[in-house]
């Protein structure tokens, strides 16, 4: 054996739940406010008063209660006759969360894209 050479070996492993749970926040606060616009702009079309389209708010990850499983945020109004808007015809809520789709998947490719590739390199050159 030869003197004087040492090898010092470090692994360093990543949490994975942890890493996907933040790029979900991210996700998840970057896309509350155009689900907000888009709320907004349904509420103009059907001209419900101003009052109802200044009170829809953003409440981001830290200060919604969590399920268990996934990560939410909201969009919400604080109106009292919030309730019986959304249960009409044009639910204004639900309508504008489905068309803010259109700009938050590309959210989903910026966020998640390079960061997953970046994780699947860093497992290819461990090995």
């Amino acid at each position: 054996m030869a003197e004087g050479f040492a090898a010092e070996i470090e692994h360093t492993s990543i949490d994975y739940n942890e890493f996907t749970h933040n790029l979900a926040v991210q996700l998840v606060n970057k896309s509350l406010p155009f689900v907000q616009a888009e709320v907004q702009n349904v509420l103009k079309a059907h001209r419900i008063t101003g009052e109802t389209e200044a009170s829809i708010q953003v409440r981001p990850v830290s200060q919604t209660e969590q399920t268990t499983f996934g990560v939410r945020g909201e969009v919400y109004t604080d109106v009292i006759w919030g309730p019986v808007l959304e249960y009409t015809a044009v639910p204004f809520m639900r309508l504008g969360a489905r068309k803010a789709r259109k700009r938050i998947r590309p959210l989903v490719k910026q966020i998640f894209g390079d960061n997953i590739k970046g994780v699947i390199r860093m497992r290819r050159r461990r090995k």
